[in-house]
Formats: structure tokens, C-alpha cells, sequence
């Protein structure tokens, strides 16, 4: 496996191995420093290939491919830790701003770049400076006073604390202003504004940023709650920037349901629910205006959101919870203000369920042909999710096949809209034949109701699980797959010798002649990797433990070849 590829494999899971768990943990620099240090041997070979790796890692934050960006921004720390060669340097230091698109990330890099170092103490020179100072300049005046109003710091780091370090000297007036501004407190800061307003009231309304940050430094100070509903429509401010004294008025939070996309509808749920406002019985009038915004199903397009992150919403809702875990629930239900016994407006949970059904028509395809194979046994209606105590492992399967087969038949009658019946998706179970597969007939016109009664009908007390079934059958009925995807509830169970189908798909690439073939298995219930391997760096095989929102990101970055 080539330098490309290794750190791609890296960016993208966080391991040199090809497994992934949907619960990520924080980073291990052990881990990391080990991946990483291969590469660094090949900067001082050939610093010219090693720069282009760069590329690389630009081209997945900008695509937003990585589930998140904890990898490449450590990745980007230790090469500026561990690599002398100053072009190299220089190169990363060019493309600082790219690397850290976010401000989470930016404190992110500077808590790693701390702790790689022998002494944990930040040294900041004068390469690391220009490119900090750059970092603030790529943004306006008005993202600016934005950015540092809803911005209080994340890793022990803010925002002050690095203007500070850095000396910071933007070349336009205007967003130096807002900089000399953040020194200050709020109170001292708005005093001398009212009197420079006094003596020329014509400075600051030249300055958009700086009269956008002192219109939100009054705004967060205010504590009439219509005042603040009246603002909210004026200068359309975004929920962040709300005093958290005020979310459980829902005077404020009307103005703000207009303003939202689908998804933070669904993530100020728990807010809302915490503050007693979608409770069921008295007054309705604002739950039933949330259930309105919810339901809006054009939202719902536009937030292309997988169904299997609307589905988690729609279940701790109708259970009246906020977490998975059950030490985390335990500790919430235990609050004085819980919500757990409080019933919730019945109204919200079915415009989430139909938001959740309307979402399968959204997800964008990839044009990739599958081969899915699902496990339905009986107990998979109990059986719950690796980190997810609410979801079976019937469901996630049945999601996670449905909204391919859905996304892939709308690609595919996009490409070919003269044949309907092109499919791109084939959809099969394991029964209780050890040689045959049985072939569900899904169709991508079914939602998801029709396709679990469907499926329901046809679960078996016990079925015969074989990993290297699928391939057989692709091979025996001649069918062209570019990935298989396995969906099973613990690998070991269904394949005890632990030996992943490698020789299997290498008899489908020569039979089929598709080279590029790749084999998922989706283990449902386990923690930890099943698989062994007796060589390093296999490619085209990925076990995933879970069944997370990163699992469908995951799937189609490995489908569309853009790590292995």
C-alpha cells in the first residue's frame, strides 16, 4: 500500500487496519504517530511526492467526506512537529486556512500542537504566526464579529488567547477594529462605542462588522424577551446567540423556527424538550407550531439527511429521552427538571416518522452497483445496535439497505430515464439453505412501513450465515457488483474461523473482471474488529462495528474509491 493510500485509510477511519467502530473515540496519538511516522521517512526521500499528499488531505475537508476532521488535523500538527524540511513547512503553512476550515478545528490543532510537544507548552513562531494571522484574515468583518460572538472557546483555548500570542495586525481597518474589540469586555467595550457614537455617529455606521458585533453585544444583554423576538427578525440571528436564560421562552424560539434549516430543528429537540416546551395538554400553540416546522418537507430535501439520523431523533422522542447510552439517560433522568415523565406532544413524533419516510427519496446515489445481503432472524427485532439501545439490528439493516436501494434506482433513472426497471441495487437474505440465498423483492417505490411488514413475514427462528455466500452466488448468476455489503449481528458468530472472504473475492475479480470489487461486513452488535488478517494492508475488504450516522458516510467514500 502506497503513501496515498495509507494516509487516506488514516484520514477517514483513524487506523492502519481496515475497521471502523460508529463509536469514535478521541484520537490516539499512539496510534496516530505510529501511522504517521511511516510517512515522515518518505519527506526526507522525496519531499517533492510528499508535499502532494497535502492535496490529498485539502480535497477531503473541502469535498466534507470525513466523517470528522480529528485525523487530518492531528496529521497536519505532528508533520509540523516532526518534519525539519523548511519547503515543507512552508507548504503547510500556505495551506493552513484550508486545513482548518472551522473554529473548533483551529482549537483543536493548537491543543494537539501543545501536546506533541516534549514540554506541552505552545511555541509559536514566525511561520506558525503568518499562518494563524491568515487564518482570521480569510474571513469577512461581519463572519468575524459572528464568529467571536458565538465562540466561547473549546480545548482550553479562545480566541483571545490566541490574538494575544499572536500579536495579531489585520491590513484592513475594519476587521482590526473587531479584534481590538474582543480585548475588552463586553461592558467596557459597548461604554466607550456609545461615547465614539456620541462625538461621531458616522464611524461606526461605516464599519459593518464592528456595528454587527455591537448589535449582537446588545443583543445578548438584553432581558425583555419580546425585545429579543423583535431583533431575531430584524437582523436574523441564529440560536446560538440566544442567552441561554431564554430558551425556555417560546417567545423566542417562534422567530427562530422560521429561520432554521431541517437539522437544527432536530437539534434543538432536546433544548426544547429539557425547557418543558413540546410537552402534551395547556397551551399547544407552540408545539404545534415546532410539529409545523418540522413537517416541512422541502426542509427535509434540502437538508439531504440520511434517514438514519432522523430515525434516531424520531426514537429518543417517542421515548422521551435524550441519550443512547444508559448511564448517560440514567444521570439525565435523575435532574430535577427531567422531562422523562412529562408526555411530549404526539403531533411532533409523527411529522418526524413522515419526515424520516420522505427522507429516502433525498439521499443523493453514488452510481454504485450493490450487492446487499441482510440476516433476518427473529431475534433481530430485539437485538439492539452497538452503542444505540433503541435500535435493533432489523431496522438499522432494513434502513441502511432501503436507502441505498432508493438512492441508486433515483441515480440510475436519472442516468437512464428511458428504462425504469434499471436497478442498481440487489437485495438478498440469508435462510435457512446453506447454498442459496433468498432474494427480497424490495422495490424502490416501498416505503419504509411496506418494507418492514414485507420483511417481517419472511424472519426465520435461525438461518444459515455464510460471508462467502454472496460472492458465490455474484459469481454463479454472473451478476457485475462493485461492493458487497454484508449486514450481520456479530461476525464471529456467522464466521468463527475469523478469516475475512479475501480468496473469495479474488475469484470474483478474475471470474467478473472487475478489479475494483469491495467487500463490507456491517457487524451490527460487536465492539471491537473480528477479523484476521495474515497479512498487512489488505485493500477492497472493510469491517464496520455499529450502525452509526458515520456508517452511510462511510460506505460511500469506500464506494466511490476514494480510500480503500
Amino acid at each position: 500500500m502506497d503513501d496515498n493510500c495509507k494516509l487516506l485509510r488514516y484520514l477517514f477511519i483513524g487506523n492502519n487496519s481496515p475497521y471502523v467502530a460508529c463509536k469514535r473515540r478521541e484520537i490516539s496519538f499512539e496510534k496516530g504517530e505510529a501511522i504517521l511516522a511511516e510517512l515522515i521517512e518518505s519527506s526526507r526521500t522525496n519531499p517533492i511526492e510528499f508535499i502532494k499528499l497535502f492535496d490529498l488531505i485539502k480535497r477531503a475537508i473541502k469535498d466534507k467526506s470525513l466523517c470528522r476532521n480529528d485525523e487530518s488535523i492531528f496529521t497536519i500538527a505532528f508533520f509540523l512537529r516532526k518534519i525539519e524540511n523548511a519547503k515543507i513547512r512552508n507548504e503547510i503553512y500556505k495551506n493552513f486556512k484550508d486545513f482548518l476550515p472551522q473554529c473548533k478545528d483551529l482549537f483543536m490543532f493548537l491543543d494537539f500542537y501543545t501536546r506533541l510537544s516534549e514540554k506541552k507548552k505552545i511555541c509559536c513562531g514566525k511561520g506558525l504566526r503568518a499562518a494563524l494571522t491568515k487564518w482570521y484574515d480569510k474571513f469577512s468583518a461581519i463572519e468575524l464579529a459572528e464568529m467571536f460572538s458565538k465562540s466561547h472557546g473549546m480545548y482550553n483555548w479562545k480566541h483571545q488567547d490566541i490574538l494575544r500570542l499572536i500579536h495579531i495586525k489585520l491590513e484592513k481597518d475594519e476587521k482590526q477594529s473587531i479584534v481590538n474589540a474582543m480585548y475588552k469586555s463586553c461592558t467596557k467595550h459597548l461604554a466607550e462605542q456609545d461615547e465614539i457614537d456620541r462625538r461621531n455617529p458616522l464611524e461606526t455606521y461605516n464599519n459593518e462588522g464592528l456595528t454587527r458585533y455591537n448589535n449582537i453585544c446588545r443583543f445578548k444583554r438584553l432581558t425583555d424577551e419580546k425585545k429579543i423576538a423583535d431583533l431575531i427578525k430584524l437582523h436574523k440571528y441564529s440560536y446560538d446567540l440566544v442567552p441561554n436564560a431564554f430558551y425556555r421562552s417560546a417567545v423566542v424560539w417562534e422567530p427562530l423556527l422560521i429561520l432554521m434549516n431541517y437539522k437544527e430543528l432536530l437539534d434543538v429537540i432536546f433544548i426544547l424538550m429539557d425547557n418543558m416546551l413540546l410537552r402534551e395538554g395547556g397551551n399547544n400553540h407552540f408545539p404545534k407550531k415546532y410539529a409545523h416546522a418540522i413537517g416541512d418537507m422541502r426542509r427535509v430535501e434540502q437538508s439531504k439527511l440520511h434517514p438514519l439520523y432522523i430515525f434516531n431523533k424520531y426514537l429518543l422522542f417517542k421515548r422521551n429521552e435524550r441519550y443512547f447510552q444508559k448511564i448517560k439517560e440514567g444521570y439525565h433522568t435523575a435532574k430535577p427538571r427531567s422531562p422523562k415523565n412529562i408526555p411530549q406532544f404526539e403531533q411532533i413524533a409523527t411529522k418526524l416518522f413522515t419526515g424520516f419516510e420522505h427522507s429516502f427519496n433525498n439521499y443523493p446515489g453514488t452510481g454504485t452497483r450493490y450487492f446487499i445481503t441482510l440476516d433476518l432472524k427473529s431475534s433481530y427485532t430485539k437485538k439492539q445496535v452497538f452503542s444505540n439501545r433503541l435500535l435493533t439490528c432489523f431496522n438499522a439493516s432494513l434502513i441502511l439497505a432501503l436507502s441505498l436501494l432508493k438512492a441508486e434506482r433515483k441515480k440510475a433513472d436519472n442516468k437512464k430515464p428511458e428504462n425504469k426497471r434499471f436497478e442498481n441495487v440487489s437485495i438478498y437474505t440469508f435462510s435457512d439453505d446453506k447454498e442459496n440465498l433468498k432474494k427480497l423483492e424490495l422495490n424502490a417505490d416501498m416505503s419504509f412501513t411496506d418494507a418492514s411488514t414485507y420483511c417481517t413475514e419472511l424472519l426465520l427462528p435461525k438461518t444459515c450465515a455464510n460471508l462467502n455466500l454472496p460472492i458465490q452466488t455474484a459469481i454463479k448468476d454472473k451478476t457485475k457488483v462493485d461492493v458487497f455489503i454484508t449486514i450481520v449481528d456479530s461476525v464471529i458468530r456467522t464466521n468463527p474461523n475469523l478469516k475475512p472472504p479475501t480468496d473469495s473475492m479474488g475469484d470474483y475479480r478474475k471470474a467478473m473482471n472487475l478489479k475494483m470489487s469491495k467487500y463490507i461486513v456491517i457487524n451490527l452488535t460487536r465492539h471491537q474488529q473480528d477479523f484476521v488478517y495474515d497479512r498487512e494492508n489488505v485493500k477492497g475488504i472493510m469491517e464496520m462495528s455499529g450502525c452509526g450516522p458515520d456508517i452511510p458516510k462511510l460506505i460511500e467514500a469506500f464506494a466511490k474509491q476514494v480510500f480503500t
